[in-house]
């Protein structure tokens, strides 16, 4: 894989991928997306993530990518020579938020047991193993500091007023959920979803507000994508025998350390917000979700009708798909379509879905 992208993007020798040729619906593959990358990133992935999984991604992408795209083509809401992953983002998220938290919801017995097996655990001798595990005072106590730093912040730096700023830190928790539950299934963080999600529940609280908007999307994907990466490195750090105490110790001198040596090196670099945008410093993820702040600044209103009918229809689907999982039986579930695979097809250009698949 390495060699591969050193002789694409280093040496200019290899394309990024090769399009299929011919149409669909007057739209032709390479526009879609439909083509055979020439990393093998993807392919690894779905050599880890398994056939569910990558076969859902696959069926998402001929769906979203073969069918919906051309039309929406065609009908002019999206234009040909656009950018369709921008529209198809906001399914996406709706799918994602809706299958993780009901998946959330249907485990409530088993997070009960698990709060009652903490209780029972307070009455009787510690484990011998708990002693490498991370203590559940440390996550109190980070809470107790880190929640009136993060809200004094948001609301003395962009303006967020405080119920808004804890509210954001709440809705964190349930974004670091559904990040580290796609991120488990799939490999891939749905950060930019995520954060769409918070831009539009705060363009209805705060409608008009760009910077709350923004403020507030930045504790929440931030919060979600450190998640979803902690927890691969504690994966990783299991799978290696590593103490998991001494784990969480260094992740959490590298989140001092990093914070003391970026912060500066950042406001060095770009000592203003004119920077980002340019040439030097596109920053590309950032101006999409400044350009949605500014959108959603007269509230969920500026989402188009067809838009929110695409978010209901896949949140719908997503239900469907997930109850389906837990209904039928152990031997017709392997078949079930994941909803997060088939959500994160509408992510991912369907070239990125091809590779999974052929892992």
């Amino acid at each position: 894989s390495g060699l591969l992208t050193l002789a694409r993007d280093g040496f200019g020798r290899l394309p990024y991928a090769w399009a299929f040729p011919g149409t669909l619906g007057g739209v032709s593959l390479e526009r879609l997306g439909f083509a055979l990358e020439t990393g093998l990133m993807p392919v690894g992935g779905g050599a880890l993530l398994g056939v569910r999984i990558t076969a859902s991604m696959m069926l998402g992408a001929l769906v979203v990518h073969g069918v919906v795209a051309p039309r929406l083509m065609a009908a002019g809401v999206v234009p040909v020579d656009g950018d369709f992953l921008a529209w198809a983002l906001w399914p996406g998220a709706a799918a994602l938020t809706t299958a993780s938290l009901l998946q959330f919801a249907l485990q409530a017995r088993v997070f009960g047991r698990a709060l009652q097996g903490l209780r029972a655990r307070a009455r009787v001798e510690r484990h011998p193993v708990e002693a490498l595990q991370v203590p559940g005072r440390w996550l109190a106590a980070g809470l107790l500091v880190l929640t009136p730093a993060t809200v004094a912040l948001a609301h003395s730096g962009f303006g967020v007023p405080v119920p808004h700023a804890l509210f954001a830190v709440a809705l964190s928790f349930v974004l670091c959920l559904i990040s580290c539950r796609v991120t488990g299934e799939t490999d891939m963080s749905p950060v930019g979803a995520l954060g769409q999600v918070t831009q539009l529940t705060f363009g209805v609280l705060r409608p008009g507000d760009v910077e709350a908007n923004l403020a507030t999307a930045g504790i929440t994907v931030n919060a979600a994508s450190s998640a979803a990466d902690l927890l691969t490195d504690l994966k990783a750090g299991h799978l290696l025998g590593a103490h998991p105490r001494r784990v969480f110790l260094a992740q959490l001198l590298g989140c001092v350390v990093g914070s003391l040596v970026v912060v500066p090196l950042f406001y060095l670099l770009v000592p203003d917000a004119s920077a980002l945008g340019t040439e030097r410093f596109p920053a590309p993820a950032a101006i999409v979700t400044a350009g949605v702040a500014r959108v959603l600044a007269s509230g969920l209103g500026a989402v188009s009708s067809d838009l929110r009918m695409a978010m209901a229809w896949a949140a719908l689907g997503a239900v469907v798909l997930t109850l389906a999982e837990q209904a039928l039986p152990e031997r017709f579930r392997r078949w079930t379509p994941s909803a997060v695979g088939v959500g994160l097809a509408c992510l991912l250009p369907a070239s990125t879905c091809l590779g999974f698949f052929l892992g």
